[in-house]
């Protein structure tokens, strides 16, 4: 998370001027609050990782807490075309993806 935090997006670190999250690029919707990571705290199994934007920090939260989450992957991805997409979908979802495409205005 902090990779894509500070190299991807180009935040800065708190207390620099213009701290905190001030690009989010592609991303929607970003909150300034903590984001769990999906890797647990390994000295406390109820732990898990989290960062949080404010401060570009990470640290370890209990996993009972509520925090946000961002589905991310390693690697640069490409967009994909809706079509291949609809396609590696199961049978079933792909036509009710269709059919709901279709009620759109």
């Amino acid at each position: 998370m902090a990779h894509v935090y500070y190299l991807t997006l180009g935040n800065k670190p708190y207390p620099e001027t213009g701290s905190g999250l001030a690009n989010t690029a592609d991303f929607v919707n970003m909150q300034s609050s903590s984001y769990r990571s999906g890797t647990e705290y390994a000295p406390d199994t109820s732990a898990a990782w989290y960062f949080y934007p404010n401060y570009g920090n990470q640290q370890r939260s209990d996993k009972s807490s509520l925090e946000f989450a961002v589905a991310v992957r390693d690697g640069d991805v490409t967009a994909v075309a809706e079509r291949h997409a609809l396609a590696m979908m199961p049978a079933g979802v792909a036509g009710v993806g269709l059919v709901l495409r279709r009620r759109k205005p």
